[in-house]
């Protein structure tokens, strides 16, 4: 594979907004053939898995979708479009893990997926948005280009954008969402959870690479969560009595020696990353189909649960064999010629070949051992068609172990005698394990005093929620003063701040005396006309003091030079007044809040108005000519043929917002309505 050319463009399409090219390279196109050719033999298993028509579709209704939004991953060269794609795989997995949504562990397994990869998505989103504005580097050809070590943001974007990666690729300590997707039916595990969406953040990794190694710490930090991920994986698959978590352990375990060869430091594993992708996926993924099959005639995943099921499908049996020996690496297959590829110091070497010797040992609990022993269950017959699903893990299977002697993957098997016995004497080491593997091992594992995942998980997300919960009781107390107070308390001091961020009180106002302006005595009329609102106890004085309220703020629109809102003032407070006046009838005098919350309301009215009237005094002072005046003035006749620009701005320019005015006004008249009819029969309630 040529891992020369990572940058070739296809062009695609360009708008004044948005543009978008293809990748089309080496990395690329081995993510395309993954999707494509995974997702063919998928279909075909998830066919015959699937016997009722209604579950097939909905199944296929997500599963296309979700090949095509993978697709737009690995292929856009826009960061934005990419960002989408990304997202929809998260979306898309959510409802493929919780297919069965009435189980528990699905509904589950599905928020924690959705939870954690959003939160990744969210933290790529960022890290896109923080490169864009700070480099212009918004397609990922120009982001190779980028130094970040010379932005003062650069490790902001370096890691929030690794933080999108590991939670995909669920690397620790994010690896938990993984274990608990093994919900989803079976094809889509094997889609999803090994040659897909997991292996999106593998791909985002190595494509931004240039760029994220700029930043120092990024290589030892990416090197160590790959090391910690794959080390914790293979413990993992140790813990599992079932057949999927066994695979999904050693899912993550891989997962994490993606991460590691991508940052290994002093040391280009390219190739090898390329080799690792390729048998990974296509052994991982025959390995999880087969175990659905494995469960069709077992009639349970638990491993401990199963055995002797050669007697009953030896041909089985027998693919099973096949894909054993492409999990161990035997000469020959695809995950040999990756192993052989890690070219690495002899320790290293040794801790690798350590850590493949346990994950073939799992692929064996799965592939194998159901098969041996003797009968522990009465056979099942099974409903669904086990030839349509025994046939995907075969086809790939056979092409771990074909495609390179007959040339489908480039690339040339090392035959040296010391590779051969190193990968030949681990194999026999795990048959040897797995005939000594007792379920009691996975029993004392998951006694240990380590904790789970998903279970640390729950308890900062309930924790969360019980904050959230906290907080709602305080602030939304199904108080209508509270929920006014803590709007206008935000508002006030979000403004007070802004001004004051803006330096905006050092401009220079105008010389007036104040004393001599008839608007300062009426706003000061309207001051205390609104102190005796709040002070007096007889509702009905109330009622008069806002009414004066109301017409001494129609005075000021009448001087202001507003003389039709000053008349529709006049009339809409007349009117409030004589209808709040039949509604308090019968209302006994008000009684007084608890001055703690009188005294906070009165700060807050305080802080409010002094917000809005610095507000509204910088906004008057601006230097800058009106545009929107001259406009109206030069349109209004020639275009809507009106001369009184005010009309014409309501019935024309913004005949929308007069039609909702007029549909509130008809409501609140049909209100008023009713109300006098109310009080017209006699009622007073």
């Amino acid at each position: 594979m040529n891992t020369s050319s990572l940058t070739q463009i296809l062009p695609v399409w360009s708008t004044a907004d948005l543009s978008n090219n293809f990748i089309w390279d080496s990395w690329s196109q081995l993510f395309i053939s993954l999707i494509v050719g995974i997702g063919i033999l998928v279909s075909i298993s998830a066919w015959g898995y699937f016997k009722d028509l209604s579950y097939r579709i909905k199944f296929f209704s997500v599963l296309l979708p979700f090949a095509a939004a993978m697709s737009g991953v690995v292929t856009f060269d826009n960061l934005i479009l990419l960002f989408i794609a990304w997202e929809l795989t998260s979306i898309l997995s959510f409802f493929l893990i919780t297919f069965k949504g009435e189980v528990y562990e699905a509904r589950r397994g599905g928020q924690h997926s959705l939870l954690v990869t959003g939160m990744g998505g969210l933290s790529l989103l960022g890290g896109i948005i923080l490169l864009g504005v700070s480099e212009g580097a918004w397609t990922i050809s120009t982001a190779l280009n980028v130094d970040l070590s010379a932005n003062p943001y650069g490790e902001w974007i370096a890691g929030l954008i690794i933080l999108g990666a590991i939670t995909k690729s669920a690397q620790f300590p994010f690896h938990f969402w993984l274990t608990g997707a093994m919900t989803a039916p079976t094809p889509a595990s094997a889609y999803l959870h090994s040659a897909t969406m997991v292996k999106a953040g593998i791909y985002l990794l190595y494509r931004l690479w240039p760029m994220l190694s700029t930043i120092e710490p990024v290589t030892s930090i990416l090197f160590f969560l790959g090391i910690m991920t794959f080390g914790w994986g293979i413990f993992i698959s140790l813990m599992q009595l079932d057949l999927k978590g066994v695979l999904a352990g050693t899912t993550i375990a891989h997962l994490g020696l993606m991460v590691a060869m991508i940052a290994w430091p002093e040391h280009d594993l390219s190739m090898a990353l390329f080799a690792l992708v390729v048998s990974h996926a296509t052994y991982k993924a025959g390995l999880f189909l087969f175990s659905g099959v494995v469960e069709q005639l077992a009639g349970t995943r638990r491993i401990d649960l199963m055995s002797g099921l050669r007697n009953k499908a030896p041909f089985v049996f027998g693919i099973g064999l096949i894909l054993a020996g492409a999990s161990l690496g035997l000469p020959g297959t695809l995950a040999y010629h990756a192993k052989n590829m890690i070219h690495l110091p002899i320790e290293w070497k040794l801790a690798l070949t350590l850590g493949f010797l346990v994950l073939g040992k799992a692929g064996m609990l799965v592939a194998v051992r159901p098969f041996l022993g003797t009968v522990s269950n009465p056979p099942t017959e099974s409903s669904k068609n086990l030839t349509l699903m025994w046939i995907p893990p075969l086809i790939l299977s056979l092409f771990s172990w074909l495609a390179l002697p007959m040339g489908i993957v480039e690339g040339t098997t090392d035959w040296a005698v010391k590779n051969i016995l190193m990968s030949v004497g681990a194999a026999l080491i795990a048959i040897t394990l797995l005939r000594k593997w007792t379920p009691e091992w996975s029993a004392v594992l998951n006694r240990g005093p380590w904790p789970q995942g998903d279970d640390l998980f729950d308890r900062i997300w309930y924790t969360h929620l019980d904050f959230a919960k906290w907080v709602r009781n305080i602030v939304q107390p199904r108080t209508l003063g509270v929920y006014v107070i803590t709007v206008m308390a935000v508002f006030s001091i979000g403004v007070l701040w802004l001004i004051g961020d803006m330096q905006m009180l050092t401009v220079t106002w105008p010389d007036t005396q104040l004393w001599n302006d008839v608007f300062v005595w009426l706003c000061l009329g309207k001051i205390i006309a609104t102190f005796f609102v709040m002070r007096t106890s007889q509702p009905i004085l109330s009622v008069l003091f806002l009414g004066l309220v109301g017409y001494l703020f129609a005075i000021v629109l009448a001087l202001a030079g507003a003389p039709d809102l000053a008349m529709t003032q006049f009339s809409v407070e007349t009117l409030s007044v004589l209808v709040l006046l039949y509604a308090i009838k019968g209302v006994g005098p008000l009684k007084s809040a608890p001055m703690v919350v009188r005294d906070f309301g009165i700060v807050i009215s305080v802080l409010v108005g002094i917000a809005v009237t610095l507000a509204t005094g910088i906004a008057s002072l601006t230097t800058q000519p009106s545009r929107l005046k001259d406009f109206f003035s030069n349109t209004s006749w020639v275009e809507a043929h009106g001369r009184n620009v005010v009309n014409v701005i309501l019935v024309d320019y913004r005949a929308l917002d007069t039609l909702g005015e007029i549909t509130v006004l008809g409501i609140v008249a049909l209100g008023i309505y009713l109300l006098l009819s109310s009080v017209k029969k006699g009622n007073t309630r």
